[in-house]
């Protein structure tokens, strides 16, 4: 396995913002359209798109054994059409901050727990040190109460959807890694391939879920003019970076610097002129402490 670390962490951090832009539209998309169609839909576009870069570059094959195909389709299942379809279904029941707080904080700490476990993964104390900062920080600005007294976070099928996209989330990232770490084999070829898995489950599920596949409320242009933008800059680019940062570093840093999404969710509200409180910020620099470490001792 090739292991520029560098990359991986630019690349991670990349995923972070990438996300972080695209969260804010799909809360709001997601006031309209059931999450299972929403990400059907973000995953169609995202699809498409890699299809197209990879005709232009790579090719859309990889000389990979059958095993390979099987983990990365799997891959896309859980992590995208299981895993992301929770994750939209808790934005719509708990809102950002809440649906941040356990998705985001979680997923990194299995990551580190199963990845030591599959990957033998051990890292070292400065790394450690890194990820607690970072979690740490994460943890502060989206566990502060919202000003609104919203007591969505007491929504437990919206708890139980959070839990859900972390496991998935996390499951979905060592099955990438474990591709890798078989085969030197392109990020976004890797990405495709997990698209295509998601995409299958969702076709599948959705009229079984009862769900059709255009509801009546999609069908405005300027819904699917956001949709077209969230899902180039948050899966097309997002999965992208995402697919780089599991390839060129450990799985377990890589989903921490991909978790800090919450703290650039957190600039972007403060460059919409939102409150943000001194709380915030702190668990802001503390982030910020940790990504420095990370690269400082990469």
């Amino acid at each position: 396995m090739e292991n520029n670390h560098f990359i991986g962490l630019s690349a991670g951090l990349l995923a972070a913002f990438s996300w972080a832009l695209a969260s804010v539209i799909f809360r709001r998309l997601g006031l309209k359209i059931h999450p299972l169609t929403l990400n059907l839909y973000k995953g169609l576009v995202a699809m498409s798109g890699l299809i197209l870069i990879l005709l232009i570059s790579d090719g859309l094959l990889a000389d990979v054994s059958a095993l390979s195909y099987i983990l990365l389709l799997t891959s896309g299942i859980i992590g995208i059409g299981v895993g992301d379809s929770a994750f939209f279904a808790a934005l719509n029941r708990l809102g950002e901050r809440q649906t941040v707080l356990i998705s985001e904080t979680m997923a990194p700490l299995i990551t580190i727990v199963l990845a030591g476990w599959v990957f033998a993964e051990h890292l070292s104390f400065a790394a450690l040190l890194g990820l607690a900062a970072i979690i740490g920080g994460i943890f502060i600005v989206v566990s502060e109460k919202p000003q609104n007294g919203n007591r969505a976070e007491h929504d437990v099928r919206g708890l139980i959807y959070g839990f859900t996209a972390a496991v998935c989330q996390a499951i979905g990232g060592i099955l990438s890694k474990a591709v890798f770490n078989m085969h030197d084999v392109s990020p976004l070829w890797s990405a495709m391939v997990r698209l295509a898995g998601g995409i299958l489950f969702l076709i599948i599920f959705i009229p079984l879920s009862g769900q059709n596949f255009i509801p009546k409320n999609s069908r405005t242009l300027n819904v699917w003019k956001f949709i077209l933008i969230a899902s180039v800059i948050g899966t097309l680019g997002g999965l992208a970076f995402q697919q780089m940062a599991f390839k060129y570093t450990y799985t377990g840093i890589a989903q921490t610097l991909i978790a800090t999404s919450a703290i650039f969710v957190l600039v972007i509200a403060w460059y919409n002129k939102q409150k943000v409180s001194a709380k915030s910020w702190v668990g802001a620099m503390c982030s910020i402490v940790g990504v420095g470490i990370l690269f400082w001792f990469q």
